[in-house]
């Protein structure tokens, strides 16, 4: 089908296509059917294609962060059950997610008994990081501590701390090992899940 003759939908169509919009090339069908309708303006419309369009950016930064960042698993605050732990301040966490910390270069220490959420609660601030773009990295304090005895070992200790500390999000989770020497420096300058209360 030539330029002329294509219809004025099948225009745009080709055109987010051309422009590599997948997002948008998805909804646009229903979105100009609902203009044409009247039940949208030209300014909605604009907008719900271009929401469309930064919705499947942010999935499939998850997606990709997900291979990255080795976190275990993807869950929200949304997901967190604060019927099952009453004693969670919501309010407190759901400021914790605007991310102020990282600007602040502060520490959020989640402390606690096995069971009580304290991965999923770090793994929804880092789901929140990444999708304003932040790079993350999920580890745990035996993988860490062990990783950098390697890299002492074999002199390659500030290469691997530097790789350590390069995320934009750290989180170290099963923080109720002693906290080694080695590991001084990483703990009190990212952010760290605990166990136990061995975290200063």
């Amino acid at each position: 089908m030539s330029a002329v003759t294509m219809s004025r939908r099948d225009r745009v169509r080709a055109k987010l296509a051309d422009l590599k919009l997948p997002g948008a090339l998805e909804v646009v069908d229903e979105i100009l059917a609902r203009a044409d309708s009247g039940a949208l303006s030209v300014a909605h419309a604009l907008e719900e294609l271009l929401d469309a369009q930064l919705a499947l950016r942010v999935q499939r930064r998850l997606e990709s962060a997900q291979r990255t960042s080795r976190l275990p698993y993807f869950k929200t605050l949304d997901d967190f059950d604060f019927s099952l732990q009453p004693s969670v301040d919501r309010t407190q966490l759901e400021s914790l997610h605007d991310l102020s910390f990282l600007r602040r270069h502060e520490n959020v220490v989640f402390c606690g008994p096995p069971g009580v959420g304290k991965t999923h609660l770090a793994t929804s601030l880092a789901i929140a990081a990444i999708a304003i773009g932040r790079s993350v990295y999920f580890t745990t304090l035996v993988e860490a501590v062990d990783a950098l005895r390697n890299a002492q070992a074999n002199g390659t200790f500030k290469r691997r701390m530097a790789w350590l500390l390069r995320p934009g999000l750290l989180i170290v989770d099963l923080c109720e090992a002693p906290i080694y020497v080695e590991l001084t420096g990483l703990c009190t300058s990212r952010y760290c899940t605990n166990g136990r209360s061995n975290y200063t």
